[in-house]
């Protein structure tokens, strides 16, 4: 995933906003001489949840790829379910794919785990992922996860789910060493030159900073949510609806709104100088509908 250079972050100034409830007034006939009374109907309210990505508690067998060593590396997860998760581990700079020193996938007793170690001062990426904004290959390879349908966002209230553990965050060069365990919700629109991706942030190594900002690759919408613990089981939900609604507004893209829609989820360790690993379990994107 492309990313900032460090010198060019602005701390993020967030914006709230509000909704509008529609109503309809029916004129009825009163029953008493020609009076008339208005009498309120409300909209229904939706009542049911729709899922974007598949298979949210990662159900299926015990697994571990074991250490993978300097390599470009993309797969899938053995799973129960119809669709699979993506496990996909690299480093990058200034847009080309390098190898990642080190990387790890497994799913324990306790969930899906991933670890990652990046020792040459790239931006190294470990990842669960569905989807694809890109299109084209990722180390070589054709994506091979699940891939839903693009979904318009526009008058949908959207929910973001996860359960985080935190295990280990070591950073190797102070000054120059950067950790960062966040979710990736990428987005697409005709009316857009490039992507729109969110980093909803739950953990961020010592002096490291975060601010929204646009380069030549995509429209970087950042946002700290709340540091997940260390070693402790740490549910989380976001209001996803609320986040696009400001990044529009930030960079000035609201005339998008329509026509947004998601290609791409992932929750991701972004590593420089550094070793990182966590699990996850219970990760959802639903709407009300």
């Amino acid at each position: 995933m492309p990313m900032p250079d460090f010198t060019r972050r602005r701390f993020l100034k967030t914006v709230a906003f509000g909704g509008l409830g529609i109503s309809r007034f029916p004129v009825l006939t009163s029953p008493i001489g020609s009076k008339q009374h208005a009498q309120v109907w409300s909209e229904p309210a939706p009542t049911a949840l729709c899922m974007w990505n598949d298979c949210s508690d990662f159900r299926g067998p015990l697994y571990d790829t074991g250490n993978i060593f300097d390599r470009c590396f993309a797969d899938v997860i053995p799973s129960d379910c119809p669709h699979r998760w993506g496990i996909n581990s690299y480093s990058w700079y200034e847009g080309v794919e390098y190898p990642l020193h080190a990387a790890r996938f497994a799913r324990f007793s306790g969930g899906p785990y991933l670890y990652g170690h990046e020792n040459a001062g790239r931006y190294g990426i470990v990842r669960y992922i569905q989807g694809d904004v890109w299109g084209g290959t990722i180390c070589g390879v054709t994506p091979p996860w699940y891939l839903p349908s693009p979904l318009l966002t526009h008058r949908k209230k959207l929910t973001l789910k996860i359960e985080i553990l935190r295990d280990t965050n070591i950073g190797e060069r102070p000054g120059s060493d950067r950790i960062m365990f966040a979710i990736n919700v990428w987005f697409k629109s005709p009316e857009l030159l490039k992507p729109l991706v969110m980093d909803l942030i739950f953990y961020l190594g010592e002096d490291d900073t975060y601010g929204s900002f646009e380069d030549q690759y995509a429209y970087h919408y950042q946002y700290f949510v709340g540091e997940t613990p260390y070693y402790t089981w740490a549910p989380w939900t976001i209001n996803l609806s609320r986040h696009i609604k400001r990044a529009l507004a930030f960079f000035g893209i609201r005339y998008a709104k329509e026509t947004l829609a998601i290609y791409q989820l992932e929750f991701l360790l972004e590593i420089v100088y550094a070793r990182a690993a966590a699990s996850i379990r219970n990760f959802s994107l639903t709407w009300t509908c």
